[in-house]
C-alpha cells in the first residue's frame, strides 16, 4: 500500500498532524493489550490511510519494538502486526522520488537495537571494572547509573526472539539470521550465547 504526501497547504498539515498524532495514541493504547485472542479485532480496528509522514511511520515502528520487548510472550504476535503493517510506505524525506517502508525502516532499526545491546554490553563490563579503582563520587555515580542502564542480558534476549519471530513471519531475511547468529558467536559471552540458543530454538 503506496500513499502519497499531500501537498494542500499549511493548513492541511496541521490538520494532517492532528489525525496521525490520534491514530498513533489509539494504536499506544491498543498495542498495550494486543494479544492473540484479540489480534484480529486489533488489526480490524486500525487503519492506516492517513499516513503519508516517514516520521509517523518511524513511530510506529519504536513503537512495536518497544511494545514487543516489554511482552516478549507476545512476540509472535508483534511479528504478524509488523508483517501485516511491512508494505506500507510512504515518501522518503530524504529524496521525494523514491518511497520508504514500515518493513525497510523495521530492518533499520533491528540493525541499531542489535548494535545498541552490544555496546551497552561493553559500558556494563566496563563500568563494572571501574568502579573500584575511582575515588571521585560523581564519576562513580556516573558509572553506577550507566551500569544500570547498560544491563543488558534481558533486553538483548527480548530482542533476540523478537528478531526470531520477524524471521518467522518473513519480515527479515535468512541474511538477518546470518548476521546475528555470527555477532553472537563471535561475542561469545553469557548473554550473548544464551541468546544464541533462544534464537536456535525459534528458528
Amino acid at each position: 500500500m503506496y500513499v502519497t504526501a499531500g501537498h494542500t497547504g499549511h493548513t492541511h498539515w496541521l490538520g494532517l498532524q492532528v489525525i496521525l498524532q490520534a491514530k498513533l495514541g489509539e494504536m499506544r493504547k491498543k498495542s498495550v493489550s494486543c494479544v492473540t485472542e484479540n489480534f484480529q479485532a486489533f488489526m480490524t480496528d486500525l487503519s492506516f490511510e492517513e499516513l503519508d509522514v516517514e516520521e509517523q511511520l518511524q513511530e510506529m515502528v519504536e513503537l512495536v519494538f518497544k511494545r514487543a520487548l516489554q511482552k516478549p510472550d507476545s512476540a509472535a504476535v508483534f511479528a504478524e502486526l509488523c508483517q501485516h503493517l511491512s508494505t506500507v510506505e510512504v515518501q522518503s524525506l530524504s529524496d521525494w522520488s523514491a518511497s520508504v517502508s514500515f518493513r525497510s525502516l523495521l530492518v533499520k532499526h533491528c540493525q541499531a537495537e542489535f548494535r545498541k545491546n552490544f555496546e551497552r554490553e561493553g559500558i556494563y563490563r566496563k563500568s563494572g571494572s571501574c568502579l573500584e579503582p575511582v575515588r571521585d563520587v560523581r564519576v562513580i555515580d556516573r558509572l553506577r547509573e550507566e551500569q544500570l542502564n547498560a544491563k543488558p542480558s534481558g533486553r538483548l534476549l527480548n530482542s533476540i526472539k523478537f528478531i526470531g519471530e520477524l524471521f518467522l513471519s518473513k519480515v527479515l531475511e535468512e541474511k538477518a539470521m546470518y548476521c546475528c547468529i555470527r555477532r553472537l558467536l563471535q561475542n561469545g559471552d553469557g548473554p550473548s550465547l544464551e541468546s544464541l540458543c533462544e534464537l536456535l530454538q525459534l528458528i
